[in-house]
């Protein structure tokens, strides 16, 4: 009968069962040991406590003897055994090991000085099989003022930086905000996966007979200027307004590597690639987040829906409209601080002038699917839709872990979304918080483009992926 029915089981399904099983698991075995509350502070990231004497929620399965069958399952599962019991236990031995209080502490000694209006961080970013970047953030925050100033430096052909600015004021009893932010991008490591749900047989994406490469690398350089006015009509509900300048050059390495984009894909009809690409680019967007704390792990809805033209300058003809939405639910599961949490990202894009191509950098892109780096351009077409479902629990006051799967979709319109081949992931992760913001993450995953691993210090998290522009 199972050999029966596991065929017609898709990768989403196991992925969803996978991570609902895990929560069940860890929320059932973290009761067994200690009957706890809602109101317990062991479970909550908002009132602290370091009291942590015991390691909760591990329970040793009786071994089982005289029987061949039931021995030999119980071998079978000796890794999915020890890596369930790792992920509960790390609460307990962070805690008995690490005290983070005074760790958090001594950071805010070292980064904050001028009481706490001037500081800095190390900017540290390593993933699977691109460049590793390193740097600093400089920054300055006196009351309704801020600055900052980022940078990252991998080799001279890999680099960014980053300057923002912006002012809150109180205007008609609301408030607003203006943002300028100014950055510059140069990579060597960006990767072109084609255009389509099954890039290799889509004829907008132009591959080389002679290349049996899936992608093709290319260099890219970047300059942006962003204008941008806020408003706050009420405490859960944001609207803003940008206008940003786009400047963006693309180049083949020229290596002579096999990985070249200019021996994977024919450059010569692959669109956008040897034309100019400057824009004006106009958006609305409207968020609503009704947490008490934006930065850490509670219940609610956090969800932003947007709309943007583009028009280009120069040399590029390209108008485009592009929107979408990003919906996400923080479903406690129960205790309060213990989340599921499900997140669907849509974005398309209609191209307004249909005697120029929309370039294949123009397409939406998902930075939040956790399975290859953003860097990568893993699947491209006029609709993207990422669906993620993920399980976050307090480890202590300042460091959360969360279990998760992703699955991303594309498709040239919204009745040709196909679920085979489609690229998933799978995995675990961690982060380091204090009350006002992420200080580090890491996560390992795998799925469909196989094992990946990130350490992040100092970057922005997943949220507001679509404006960290690419």
């Amino acid at each position: 009968m199972f050999d029966r029915l596991l065929p017609h089981i898709s990768p989403t399904t196991l992925n969803i069962v996978c991570v609902c099983l895990l929560a069940m698991i860890h929320t059932v075995a973290g009761q067994s040991s200690t009957e706890l509350t809602t109101s317990d502070t062991t479970d909550t990231l908002t009132h602290i406590t370091y009291d942590y004497k015991s390691i909760r929620g591990i329970d040793q399965a009786e071994q089982c003897t005289g029987h061949g069958l039931l021995k030999a399952l119980d071998y079978g599962l000796l890794v999915p055994r020890k890596t369930i019991d790792l992920l509960l236990t790390s609460a307990g031995f962070s805690a008995v090991l690490i005290d983070e209080k005074k760790i958090i502490r001594k950071f805010e000694d070292v980064f904050y000085i001028y009481d706490q209006k001037l500081g800095w961080y190390p900017v540290v970013n390593y993933v699977t099989g691109f460049s590793k970047g390193y740097g600093i953030s400089l920054f300055y925050n006196d009351g309704y003022f801020s600055t900052k100033i980022k940078t990252a430096y991998s080799n001279r052909n890999n680099w960014r930086t980053k300057l923002e600015t912006s002012y809150t004021f109180f205007l008609s009893n609301y408030l607003w905000k203006t943002n300028l932010s100014l950055r510059a991008r140069r990579d060597d490591d960006n990767r072109f996966y084609g255009i389509g749900p099954n890039p290799q047989s889509d004829e907008r994406s132009p591959f080389q007979n002679s290349s049996s490469e899936e992608f093709g690398v290319f260099y890219q350089r970047r300059l942006e200027a962003e204008l941008s006015l806020g408003f706050r009509p009420s405490p859960d509900w944001e609207l803003f307004f940008s206008t940003t300048f786009r400047q963006r050059r693309i180049s083949d390495p020229g290596r002579g590597d096999a990985s070249d984009i200019g021996q994977v894909f024919d450059i010569n009809q692959l669109s956008g690639f040897a034309s100019s690409n400057r824009k004006i680019y106009n958006e609305l967007a409207l968020r609503y987040d009704n947490r008490e704390n934006l930065r850490q792990a509670l219940p609610g809805i956090r969800s932003e829906t947007y709309v943007a033209t583009s028009v280009g300058l120069g040399g590029d003809r390209s108008r485009l409209f592009q929107g979408g939405s990003d919906l996400t639910l923080f479903i406690p599961v129960i205790f309060e601080r213990r989340l599921l949490v499900t997140r669907s990202v849509v974005n398309f894009l209609i191209n307004l002038n249909d005697r120029q191509d929309i370039a294949f950098v123009d397409y939406p892109q998902t930075p939040a699917f956790r399975g290859i780096s953003s860097r990568a351009f893993l699947r491209s077409d006029q609709i993207s839709w990422l669906n993620s479902l993920e399980y976050q629990w307090p480890l202590t006051y300042h460091l959360r872990s969360h279990i998760f799967t992703d699955y991303l979709l594309v498709a040239p319109d919204a009745v040709s979304f196909q679920l085979k081949g489609a690229p998933w992931a799978v995995g675990w992760g961690m982060d380091v918080h204090n009350p006002y913001t992420e200080l580090a993450r890491f996560y390992l995953s795998y799925g469909s483009e196989g094992f990946f691993a990130r350490v992040s210090v100092g970057f922005s998290s997943r949220y507001k992926d679509r404006s960290d522009w690419r």
